[in-house]
């Protein structure tokens, strides 16, 4: 796979996770996606191949960490009691990360 190609999809992945993850926080999920453009933006003219993988590698960091340590909670009603509806485990999360890095080691 090109090197656009994986850095493309590094994006718009990242781009989902805070989609799904500030779904019903529409201030957090716009800061966001700009502070996500600013960041590919900012190395967009990149082309050493080390600093990319690096730069890849965090976005994918970036996308297991919200899906594993954010969750966004509502109250419920007019008690005191917050609802927090996880769709991930984080086991399953961590599982995915590990085959994404695993095949990036077998590709050098």
């Amino acid at each position: 796979m090109s090197q656009r190609v994986t850095v493309l999809s590094s994006y718009r992945n990242l781009l989902r996770t805070q989609q799904r993850v500030f779904r019903n926080d529409h201030k957090t999920l716009r800061a966001a996606k700009i502070k996500t453009r600013e960041e590919y933006l900012k190395n967009a003219a990149e082309n050493d191949q080390k600093k990319l993988e690096t730069l890849i590698s965090q976005a994918k960091q970036t996308s297991v960490f919200l899906s594993t340590h954010v969750f966004q909670g509502h109250k419920q009603n007019n008690e005191d009691k917050f609802v927090v509806k996880m769709e991930f485990s984080p086991q399953n999360v961590m599982e995915q990360f590990k085959k994404t890095t695993e095949k990036k080691q077998v590709e050098k």
